[in-house]
Formats: structure tokens, sequence, C-alpha cells
């Protein structure tokens, strides 16, 4: 597999430098395949997008749901302990 896309590739760099002197191509047909192969490439990565995303999902959702559970029962109540320091030496009940 590796040979035959190195062979096209030389052809293609052929048929690329062919072209600069405005000659004909002799392997017309390999700029067909590249377009067919990139675009199965990139319908390919759309799933491999979405297999990875299957997986990362459920393990976003607990670390979300930790970090949401960590609000409410840790930071919220310390944010409410320094609010109420606060009133109670304005006010004086310290």
């Amino acid at each position: 597999m590796k040979q035959a896309m190195l062979l096209n590739a030389n052809r293609e760099s052929y048929d690329d430098w062919r072209e600069k002197f405005s000659l004909s191509r002799i392997y017309p047909n390999l700029v067909s395949m590249h377009a067919i192969r990139g675009l199965f490439q990139k319908s390919f990565s759309y799933l491999v997008a979405g297999e990875m995303a299957a997986h990362m999902m459920p393990i976003l959702q607990s670390v979300f749901f930790a970090l949401v559970v960590s609000m409410i029962f840790i930071v919220f109540p310390m944010g409410l302990l320094t609010w109420r320091l606060q009133y109670t030496q304005k006010h004086g009940f310290c």
C-alpha cells in the first residue's frame, strides 16, 4: 500500500511538473482518485469524531455534575460565610 502511494505521489508530481510547462497530464485519473480519497477520509474523520464524543460524553457529564455539586455544597456556603462575617463586623455583633 505504501509503495503504491509513493508511486502515485511520484506520478502526480511528474504530472504537476508537466503542467507548469503547459503540457498535458499523463495520468489524469490520479487527480480524481485523490479527490475521492480526500472525500472518503473527510467522511471517515466525522465518524471518528463521533465515536470519540460518544466515549467522552459520559465522562464529561460526571465531571460537570461533580463540579456543580461542589459549587452547591462547598463554594456557595463559603461565600455566604464571608458575607456573614462582614455583616456581623459591620453591625457590631462581634
